[in-house]
């Protein structure tokens, strides 16, 4: 089946038999919805993850602008 996108609506394109297209049409849905979930929860997983190490620069840097304001210490360059 292909799709054509036009500015009067969408057209549907498909040779053969409809009930086998229709078939092959909920094989590749079912393929793809099952893709989908998996790229979502993949990239929330990564989006979590990403948010907590941006989260955890910021407060290194508030708590080292901190100890610099308050006692003057900043910290040593090793090497």
């Amino acid at each position: 089946m292909r799709v054509k996108e036009t500015d009067e609506g969408i057209n549907y394109f498909y040779k053969g038999d409809l009930q086998k297209e229709v078939n092959k049409c909920f094989a590749e849905l079912l393929k793809k919805e099952s893709q989908v979930f998996l790229i979502d929860s993949i990239y929330e997983r990564a989006k979590k993850e990403r948010d907590s190490l941006h989260n955890r620069i910021k407060n290194l840097k508030q708590f080292m602008e901190l100890a610099k304001e308050r006692e003057n210490i900043v910290p040593e360059k090793k090497g």
